[in-house]
């Protein structure tokens, strides 16, 4: 930036060393404050060799001679965090005056860019505390705290979720609606991953949620018609080939566009970040002042595949695992759950009907385990449906949070619908179920 460096100016070298002496003095004070080696922009190899040497249950460096300890080496951490963020923030600013000269760099790429790094610095603040001891009775107090209020909410509806609902009731008894954290929906190919992930969506838009769906799997055109299909009762094949009605496609849209109005699109690319996810998310959130919302990633990894800044990564195993763990932190930052769609191995054997284990999640690595809650689609082999209609199970075969167990659903691909047996009405309606118009309708 010019002959300025925005960075220098938030620099203490003498309170960092005033907290290393500190440190070598009492070094219990490491695992109480949890300092990291960032925080030091100039004395960041003196900070690791206590780092090391306390973690080995050694004796740290000593102190010089020359440099009086920090009084309150809490409040030393407290600015020493507060000038990391400074000099994140003004490199950030430097990066983007430069961009700002550059004739070929686009204002919109910029914008975007600093966004998503924004956003990064913005979760390094959050997760810097991370590991930071904290004492029960802190811990018990916010335990209290949810629960009064799980109490107030029960008491003023009778309605014991509190999470987001899925419009399913049973997947909702044994999730208690969709939590804080990363939910993984997989299945073999043509259960109807996607018409969920929709569906869900879509009821959650419909109880006030906003939902950012995030595809890289289906285009937003897609979709629509999957939802018009769903809410219009026609086939979302038949709109795309003009064989519908055009009053009963109208209809469809209008219903759709009333229940779907809280779904914002977001279509993938290989530049498109976590960063950039979470800075989206906060502005649905602003946009409709609420605290939560709902993040689908349709799917994950195609996510993975495509992020051009895990290029460098082994494979694709690894690019799984990295995703799904920023995915999982994203919800966290934000509060609210994220749904992702994962395909299954082929070990999962869904050419027989495929299998609700956790190690069938396709190239998933830790995913499992870093997962809040798993959910497996598969095709039953004990329960039969009219065509076009199909059977298929949803198996919580994972919850971090609670129960698991299995929800019994029926799949119309035809009119892009999931929906519970005990309530699915299975005629088939049209021959064929294909939706389309008799020849003397009216466009």
């Amino acid at each position: 930036m010019g002959q300025v460096n925005l960075e220098d100016e938030h620099r203490d070298p003498q309170l960092e060393r005033r907290f290393l002496a500190a440190l070598s003095r009492e070094p219990s004070l490491y695992w109480e404050l949890n300092p990291w080696e960032e925080l030091f922009s100039e004395y960041a190899e003196d900070f690791t060799a206590r780092k090391e040497a306390i973690e080995n249950e050694a004796d740290p460096p000593g102190a010089p001679k020359d440099c009086t300890p920090a009084a309150d080496a809490e409040a030393a951490l407290n600015r020493l965090e507060e000038l990391w963020q400074r000099r994140e923030l003004a490199a950030l600013l430097d990066a983007g005056y430069d961009r700002l000269n550059d004739p070929d760099d686009l204002p919109a790429a910029v914008l975007e860019d600093m966004e998503e790094e924004a956003a990064q610095i913005r979760s390094e603040v959050q997760s810097g505390s991370a590991g930071t001891l904290r004492e029960n009775e802190d811990v018990v107090s916010e335990v209290l705290e949810e629960a009064k209020e799980a109490r107030e909410h029960y008491q003023a509806t009778g309605d014991p979720i509190r999470g987001v609902k899925t419009g399913i009731g049973r997947l909702d008894q044994i999730t208690g609606g969709l939590q804080e954290g990363l939910t993984i929906l997989s299945g073999g190919p043509g259960t109807g991953k996607t018409t969920l992930a929709l569906q869900v969506a879509s009821d959650a838009a419909a109880e006030g949620v906003p939902v950012l769906y995030v595809t890289f799997e289906n285009s937003p055109r897609q979709l629509a018609r999957k939802g018009m299909g769903r809410v219009g009762d026609v086939n979302p094949r038949a709109i795309r080939r003009g064989t519908v009605p055009l009053k009963q496609t109208r209809a469809a849209a209008k219903k759709w566009d009333e229940k779907a109005r809280r779904i914002t699109y977001v279509e993938g690319r290989s530049d498109l970040g976590p960063g950039q996810i979470h800075v989206k998310a906060r502005r649905l959130l602003a946009q409709h002042d609420t605290d939560r919302c709902l993040v689908v990633v349709d799917y994950l990894q195609n996510y993975a595949k495509a992020y051009e800044k895990l290029n460098d990564s082994d494979g694709l195993r690894e690019r799984v695992e990295w995703m799904g763990q920023r995915l999982r932190e994203l919800s966290m930052q934000l509060r609210s759950p994220v749904v992702a769609i994962s395909s299954q191995s082929r070990s999962a054997g869904y050419s027989g009907g495929g299998s609700a284990d956790l190690d069938t999640l396709k190239e998933s690595g830790d995913l499992e385990y870093g997962a809040d809650v798993v959910a497996i689609l598969t095709e039953p082999d004990d329960r039969q449906a009219t065509d076009p209609a199909e059977p298929v199970d949803l198996t919580v075969a994972k919850n971090r949070n609670g129960e698991t167990g299995r929800v019994e659903l029926i799949f119309r691909p035809d009119r892009a619908t999931m929906r519970p047996e005990s309530y699915h009405d299975e005629a088939p309606g049209p021959p064929g179920g294909d939706g389309l118009a008799p020849k003397d309708s009216q466009f």
